[in-house]
């Protein structure tokens, strides 16, 4: 089972890291430093060796002008 995400980048970027993070507090999904162009992005996150339930998706992104962003959201796998 893979989950899509989708989002928008306004200005050419770097996520610094993609992080699943369980209500426990522990990372169990890491990608680091993936180049982003303008546009709608997305990438596949394979859940197979994820359990089931309630975790974080954390994203750390650098932009060239070196204003990050971090974005957090919850999801749940069933």
């Amino acid at each position: 089972m893979s989950k899509l995400i989708d989002w928008f980048v306004i200005k050419e970027a770097v996520i610094d890291s993609i992080s699943i993070i369980d209500l426990l507090g522990r990372e169990i999904y890491k990608k680091s430093n993936v180049d982003l162009s303008y546009g709608k992005q997305s990438i596949s996150i394979d859940l197979k060796n994820i359990p089931i339930g309630v975790f974080f998706l954390e994203f750390s992104v650098d932009s060239v002008d070196k204003k990050g962003i971090k974005h957090i959201s919850k999801f749940i796998k069933q």
